[in-house]
């Protein structure tokens, strides 16, 4: 099994000063876009195996929100080729009723979600790619416009290998499943997941699972 650390990120047009040259006696001056218009919001994750590591991300229309959280890990666990265990942050929207729902569906996949203990964002390796996009990959401290800031972020991500994924639509993928915990540790459940799309492909689009796992926090 893989190991995947998920976050999310937003870029404004206008981004933090960092340093820059100017003559002597001119004060540099930087343009700034005030206001929450013109933000550019950003999930990814970054996967470690035996091949090394591997970044994943996606560029999110509007607020993030959990259903497209959801959405994210349901094109994660559409494309797998090896399980995986993603862990995330305890942010609200990581563990609202939506999200829980959809557990099932992915470890019958071969995705699980975990989450990290609390307040601990140094053990997210994402927070340094962040970090490394923001600081120095993205020189420039303001955008002109929404798409050069979608550009630019792309750009940089990729530059650090990263793989753009687009997010499946509500509908494209569906699925139920149930977790039945009897005690503080263990839990057994099962579910059916249907793609519409793997029809196109000429396959079997229906999923049945049954799994038997343990909680680890």
């Amino acid at each position: 099994m893989e190991v995947g650390y998920l976050d999310e990120s937003g870029f404004s047009l206008t981004l933090p000063p960092t340093y820059a040259w100017g003559r002597r006696g001119e004060a540099k001056g930087v343009p700034r876009a005030w206001g929450k218009e013109g933000r550019v919001n950003v999930v990814g994750h970054l996967v470690r195996g035996r091949e090394g590591e591997r970044l994943f991300f996606a560029l999110l229309e509007g607020p993030v929100r959990w259903e497209v959280l959801r959405g994210y890990l349901d094109r994660v666990a559409e494309s797998l080729g090896k399980p995986l265990k993603v862990f995330m942050d305890r942010a609200p929207f990581h563990r609202c009723r939506g999200v829980e729902e959809r557990k099932g569906v992915w470890r019958g996949l071969g995705l699980e979600v975990a989450y990290l203990p609390r307040y601990s964002p140094h053990l997210n390796p994402m927070e340094g790619v962040w970090r490394r996009v923001k600081g120095f990959l993205m020189p420039r401290r303001h955008y002109g416009s929404v798409e050069e800031l979608k550009e630019a972020v792309v750009q940089a991500l990729k530059a650090l290998g990263g793989v753009e994924l687009k997010i499946l639509e509500e509908g494209t993928y569906l699925g139920v499943g149930y977790d039945y915990r009897f005690d503080e540790k263990f839990y057994v459940g099962g579910g059916v997941t249907f793609a519409p799309l793997f029809l196109l492909a000429g396959t079997w689009p229906l999923y049945p699972t049954v799994h038997l796992g343990v909680y680890l926090y």
